[in-house]
Formats: structure tokens, sequence, C-alpha cells
């Protein structure tokens, strides 16, 4: 097997409340946590190879630009999460890589929650560095007439340099299956060739084969779950650094329609395990729906 290895990065491209309250933060953050983590981190899922932990790149994923326009902007919201973090469960699959630690992204979210640009959406680069991530995946997609194009790049956190740059475009049908011809395949394997990872036979087919789902509106459904609880987070933590944002109540609101995402995800694939464990996590932590 020919050893993995990172390209020069030198050559890269410029880039262009108190008690109960407190306790149920808390553990929303860990589930937080977990739609983070590539699936392999939670399914004990083992990786293709076996690396140091203190060797595999630390990546964080910023949640991909949504460029498409009218009804297509509403319906295919959700892979802006969905998108850049499939595509990190194929990079943990193949072993170099190992996700920001969940201490480290809070300690992120504080750090910036008090600095004069404030904590949005957009921090990510910054939660990048403070969090001691060395790469962030990022990118953007347009959904137009049933065509799907998707950019996807990697950038050297420290240097700000692209390593890796890959553009796909195809079927809005094709985005998740079939599996070895699928656009979110062809960025994966896209990305790690240009970063100048070398895959076996073997491990390209493992990887092409690995299937979150093949349902589009259940992906869809759970990502943009996914994406209310992130917002839900970052409210969060702006309520408790006493800064304006949302009430707890309307915390609540967001939470509460992410369990309802979850659960239309495995109406459309009931075999969904990454919907399914989701909809567990938040539904231990949230009171039963009236």
């Amino acid at each position: 097997m020919q050893k993995s290895r990172i390209g020069n990065e030198g050559a890269g491209r410029p880039l262009a409340g108190a008690g109960a309250g407190v306790v149920r933060m808390q553990a929303i953050a860990i589930l937080l946590l977990l739609t983070a983590l590539p699936a392999g981190c939670r399914s004990g899922e083992s990786a293709l190879r076996s690396i140091p932990v203190s060797l595999k790149k630390v990546i964080l994923f910023e949640n991909f630009t949504n460029n498409s326009v009218g009804d297509s902007k509403t319906k295919f919201n959700g892979f802006r999460r969905g998108f850049p973090a499939m595509i990190l469960d194929d990079f943990f699959h193949f072993g170099t890589f190992r996700p920001v630690t969940q201490a480290d992204r809070q300690k992120a979210l504080k750090e910036l929650a008090f600095s004069q640009s404030g904590l949005t959406e957009s921090s990510n680069l910054e939660i990048g560095k403070i969090a001691g991530a060395e790469l962030i995946l990022t990118g953007d997609f347009l959904e137009f007439n049933n065509v799907m194009t998707i950019s996807a790049r990697v950038i050297n956190v420290k240097t700000q340099t692209t390593l890796a740059l890959v553009k796909v475009s195809g079927s809005t049908n094709e985005t998740l299956h079939p599996p070895r011809k699928s656009l979110l395949k062809k960025l994966s394997l896209g990305l790690l060739a240009q970063m100048k990872f070398d895959l076996e036979n073997k491990e390209l087919r493992l990887i092409q084969n690995r299937v979150e789902t093949r349902k589009i509106d259940a992906a869809l459904n759970n990502y943009a779950g996914e994406l209310l609880l992130d917002r839900a987070e970052r409210e969060k933590v702006l309520a408790r650094m006493k800064k304006a944002g949302l009430t707890l109540e309307q915390i609540k609101r967001l939470e509460e329609e992410a369990r309802e995402r979850f659960r239309k995800a495995l109406k459309y694939d009931e075999d969904y395990e990454k919907a399914r464990r989701n909809l567990e996590a938040l539904t231990s932590l949230l009171p039963p729906p009236i």
C-alpha cells in the first residue's frame, strides 16, 4: 500500500438558565457533537487504514452555500449540511482524518460569542482556528431544472490555501444514487485524489459502495433537522453569554422542528440509521410532543 500523504501545501491555491436548564443545554450540545461527527465515529465502523490518532488530520466542515433559487432553494437546503457531512463520512472511513473535539468546539464558540465579530453560521473558519482544526471542508451547490452542480474544496486553516477543489454536475436524481456513480462519491474521491491520497482498488470499492440512504428526501429532512440543531446550539451559547438572540422558547421550537424533520426522514427511509440515531438522541432530551 502506498503511503498516504497530503500534497505540497505551499503549492496550494489562495482562498479567494441554571439547574435543569443548564443540564439540558449541555445535553443538546452533546447531541450536536453526535450530528457533527462522521457516521463511523458513532457507529463503531472501522476505518480502512489504521493510523495513530496523533497523525490524523483534524478536519472541520462548513455548511455549503445554497445558490439555488425559488422552490429549489427551499427544497434542497438540507444539503447545505448534508453534502459536507456525507463527504466527511467517506473521509473518516478512509482513516486519515478525525473531527474537532466537542470540548474544543465549545471553547471556540464561547470565544467567538465574546468577540467583536460575534457568533454566526459563517464563523466556521474562525472556529476551526481556535479549535485546532488543520483543514476545513467547504463548498457550494446549485440545483436548477433537475441538474445538480456541486463544488467542494479543502482549505488549509493555517495558510488559507486550497489543497483540493472539485466540481461535479449531473442529474439531481444521481446526487446520492447509484453509489458508485453518484455525484457525492465523485466529490469525495476527487478531493482525496487531489490531496494525493492513493487508494487501493479494495479501498476504492468500499468507499464507492458505502450508502447512507438512497432516498434524497430522507437525506434532505435529516440534514434540515441537523441545521436546526446547529442554530439552536449557537443561540444557546449566546443565551449563556447573555447576548441578544432567540428566547429559550424560540430555541425549544427549533429543537421540536428538528425532531419532526428526523421523523419525516424515517418515513421516507425506515432503514436510515443516521436519522434514527438523531431522533432517538433528541427525543430522550425533549419532553414528548403535545
